[in-house]
């Protein structure tokens, strides 16, 4: 019989294999996706009583939203979104720190993402460093195979970040491929539309200006939002309101 001191040692083996193939093959593959991968370890947000306590929130309001409403959901990039000056008649459900596959699985509590006009979803940022772009679409295909057809869905493509959190983290060129196969994969759909994130955020470099992120490199600002609210407004359509004379 192999001896609990020769399985241990052979499970050390297997991880080191796993990160050197992990390193050698994708650098944005990190030693949480490994353990992740192997089960060692669960993604962050789902012991987080703060991500429980939100989503407890949101599904209370959530069951007196009309099906005339506009619902978005994602993770704080959506949290932070003032969605009431793109229309009035919209939920917010964003949460943040969320995943793709945080939203697979709590979307389809929501009643509104089967009775609502339309849908806003913007997520993936945080799966950047665990998952690949391939995966990364291949779960927000799934999280649109959950809404009706009937509804009218909008992806909006991640959003990008600085040059000095990209030297850090190298998340830049994903996120241009994730967008890049999102778009490709909703080119012909019927009822879902993809949104790119909106030129007007980058600087010279092509990365997010500082004049439009909180100074993370990631969030952002007023102006930045500002940006991103007129861009949205566009894709759906929605006329800005007339001054009173």
């Amino acid at each position: 019989m192999i001896s609990s001191k020769h399985k241990a040692l052979f499970g050390i083996y297997l991880l080191a294999l796993h990160v050197f193939a992990a390193f050698l093959f994708n650098k944005t593959y990190t030693f949480q996706k490994v353990l992740i991968d192997l089960g060692l370890e669960q993604r962050p947000y789902v012991n987080s009583p703060t991500y429980k306590a939100t989503l407890a929130h949101q599904l209370r309001r959530d069951g007196n939203t009309s099906p005339e409403s506009i619902a978005f959901f994602g993770d704080s990039m959506i949290q932070g979104l003032n969605t009431s000056a793109i229309i009035d008649r919209s939920e917010n459900y964003g949460i943040g720190f969320d995943t793709t596959e945080g939203l697979l699985n709590r979307l389809s509590q929501y009643r509104s993402s089967q009775i609502a006009n339309t849908i806003i979803i913007c997520i993936g940022t945080n799966d950047l460093s665990i998952l690949t772009p391939e995966q990364i679409v291949s779960n927000i295909l799934k999280i649109i195979d959950i809404t009706p057809e009937t509804q009218n869905i909008y992806i909006s493509g991640i959003l990008p970040i600085s040059l000095e959190r990209n030297q850090k983290l190298q998340h830049q060129a994903p996120i241009k491929q994730t967008n890049q196969l999102l778009n490709k994969a909703l080119r012909h759909s019927l009822n879902t539309t993809f949104i790119p994130p909106p030129n007007e955020l980058l600087d010279k470099s092509g990365h997010l200006s500082s004049k439009h992120h909180i100074g993370d490199g990631l969030h952002l600002s007023s102006s930045g939002y500002d940006i991103w609210i007129n861009h949205l407004k566009d894709y759906l359509n929605i006329q800005p309101l007339k001054e009173s004379l």
